[in-house]
């Protein structure tokens, strides 16, 4: 994948990206509701950050792995501009948490980056049983 691609909006499917921002969103929201629940109900706050740092790495890597399917290229395109949803709402908790909310925040960009890496592994993999090992990409190489 070129890299000076990543960001480059022609030609995306909108869709898929609004749908991944809201999925992000949402999913952020009830587990920030379950952590505070987690919180007020006195239970061990290990547990509580434990539950926060697994669900802040499982959202983005599900969404990105969820849009990365339905768009079917670029990658982590799709997994990156969906991950405004969850940024709205993890950024600002580094205000307020410090160093526990920088976490949150780079375990997010590192889920997202997983879910986009398994779903291309799996498409080349896909790609490989279609047109052979010696073509990667399904194009005609000139002979």
């Amino acid at each position: 994948m070129n890299f000076s691609k990543i960001f480059d909006t022609k030609g995306l499917n909108w869709w898929v990206i609004a749908s991944g921002v809201g999925m992000n969103f949402m999913l952020t929201v009830a587990l920030l509701l379950a952590a505070t629940v987690f919180v007020t109900e006195e239970t061990n706050e290990i547990v509580s950050a434990l539950s926060v740092s697994a669900g802040a790495f499982l959202i983005p890597f599900l969404t990105a792995y969820l849009c990365g399917r339905l768009a079917d290229e670029r990658y982590l395109t799709y997994a990156f501009y969906p991950l405004v949803g969850f940024l709205v709402l993890a950024v600002p908790g580094v205000l307020y948490s410090g160093m526990f909310g920088f976490l949150v925040v780079g375990f997010g960009i590192l889920g997202a980056i997983n879910g986009a890496s398994l779903v291309a592994r799996r498409s080349m993999r896909r790609r490989r049983e279609i047109y052979g090992p010696e073509d990667e990409g399904g194009e005609e190489k000139a002979t």
